[in-house]
């Protein structure tokens, strides 16, 4: 009875954990919202509804100047800038990132790969 109960709650993980790769897959190839905002878009058709709950349709639409700011730092990176040096150029230049105080390089990445993901499907 163990067995047939541990088989089956491993099918149900991997089926579910495909569902959701796939889903993801879909809403990221689709240029739409598939986790929160990426730094430099935003959420198209923000609805509201009566009782002040905010949906949104999900299209990813570029959010100026965020969009060429994270336009430049792949600008920077294709011409051999180090993250870091991206990071220390954005701090320096007073630009915030959606979370938190500062730029590091690894939020640099995260933007860089991001933003290429999604525009190079356009």
């Amino acid at each position: 009875m163990r067995n047939i109960l541990g088989s089956m709650a491993e099918f149900i993980k991997d089926t579910a954990s495909d569902t959701t790769t796939s889903t993801l897959k879909s809403l990221k190839q689709g240029g739409r919202k598939y986790c929160n905002e990426p730094y430099g878009f935003k959420t198209a058709n923000r609805i509201v509804n009566d009782a002040g709950e905010t949906t949104y349709a999900g299209d990813l639409v570029p959010d100026f100047p965020h969009y060429d700011f994270a336009q430049t730092m792949v600008d920077y990176h294709e011409k051999g800038a180090s993250l870091s040096w991206i990071a220390n150029r954005y701090n320096e230049i007073d630009i915030k990132p959606k979370r938190g105080k500062k730029w590091s390089h690894s939020q640099v990445k995260s933007v860089i790969t991001t933003f290429k993901s999604l525009t190079e499907n356009k």
